[in-house]
């Protein structure tokens, strides 16, 4: 019994000695904050890292956290909402060095742009918080953020005399994840030319689905008994749908005395000076993957001999019982005759304006 007692002993004691070495060995090697968030993990009452922290752990330190708690977890050294919260602790030290370049409409480099980096950090199972990092783009438009950690970052741009809009880049970039200094993310803002004129004006008709054309006025929004600017056609097989079943449908687009360009620019601030084609026709089999009975299409177009350019957003609801269909649009034209597409509330005007200074012409 007494061998057995001091065999159990030494066992004891050298469990204690490979234990103490463990953590001494790993409290070279991690950084404070880490090291933090392990002890808490095994059971030391160390405080774990707070959202005001600044961890430097690597990728690889953070592996071996989330391995340790995995195991304190299995062996009932805590809960499941401890083991979750430590979980996300650990994703709070996640490096996120950011390299970042600003070019304009142009591709050239935009220069003292003001640049915010948000970056989201874990605070607790029911809510997060965030912390706030300032820079400026360089001679070469470009901005980095280095040494910071949490579970994500967000950026905004601010220029006086330059537009920026984030809901762009709402969808990462591809090169989001993995870039560097020499393969940086590329934001792009429009440099300001001054907002001109503009009506602004919405269609919210029905339409046949008999392939029955009807006509618009760009200017007005509104039907044309004869002549208007743009021509609408949809047309529905079979005409009485059945709810819940795909029919082939098809719809045409024409603009008289002009034409069409689909946008694929970020910003649609400025109509393109040539590429417009007066007729567009779109078809959708019954059978076509991802099949949709409504859609949407952006298109930059000109009209009235070219004199006239705009934007404009429509939307076929084609999925509509009865012998009629929803068609949509959201109509921006200068009518000046300028490409200059950017548009300001303020210096809207209303058709009828436009429409006298014609007759007045």
């Amino acid at each position: 019994m007494k061998t057995r007692t001091i065999v159990g002993i030494s066992l004891v004691v050298l469990l204690v000695f490979v234990v103490l070495w463990f953590f001494g060995r790993h409290s070279v090697t991690m950084p404070p904050p880490a090291e933090a968030v392990l002890a808490k993990a095994v059971g030391i009452t160390n405080p774990p890292p707070t959202v005001s922290s600044a961890p430097t752990a690597t990728n690889q330190d953070r592996n071996v956290l989330l391995a340790t708690i995995e195991k304190a977890y299995r062996q009932g050294l805590m809960d499941k909402g401890e083991y979750i919260q430590k979980i996300l602790d650990v994703e709070n030290l996640k490096s996120l060095d950011f390299y970042g370049k600003v070019v304009d409409q142009h591709g050239q480099p935009v220069v003292g742009a003001k640049v915010s980096g948000s970056v989201l950090i874990n605070v607790g199972l029911a809510h997060s918080g965030h912390k706030d990092y300032f820079t400026e783009t360089d001679s070469q438009g470009e901005f980095q953020f280095v040494g910071i950690h949490g579970m994500k970052i967000g950026i905004w741009l601010e220029k006086t005399g330059y537009r920026f809009d984030s809901n762009l880049y709402v969808q990462r970039p591809p090169n989001w994840e993995s870039h560097d200094p020499k393969n940086r993310v590329v934001f792009k803002m429009w440099k300001l030319k001054g907002p001109e004129p503009m009506v602004h004006s919405k269609i919210n008709s029905a339409i046949p689905v008999d392939g029955t054309t009807v006509n618009f006025d760009l200017l007005t929004g509104k039907k044309a008994s004869t002549g208007g600017d743009l021509t609408v056609k949809l047309l529905r097989n079979p005409i009485n749908i059945v709810p819940g079943k795909s029919f082939d449908w098809s719809f045409t687009l024409e603009i008289h005395n002009g034409g069409f360009a689909e946008i694929a620019d970020l910003y649609p601030n400025e109509a393109p000076a040539d590429g417009y084609q007066s007729f567009i026709e779109t078809n959708i089999p019954a059978d076509m993957k991802n099949w949709r009975s409504n859609l949407t299409h952006s298109y930059y177009f000109n009209c009235r001999d070219g004199k006239v350019y705009g934007r404009m957003t429509v939307e076929f609801w084609a999925g509509a019982q009865g012998p009629v269909t929803g068609f949509f649009a959201d109509i921006y034209v200068n009518p000046s005759g300028s490409r200059n597409l950017e548009y300001d509330r303020a210096k809207e005007i209303e058709p009828s304006q436009v429409l006298q200074k014609q007759t007045n012409q």
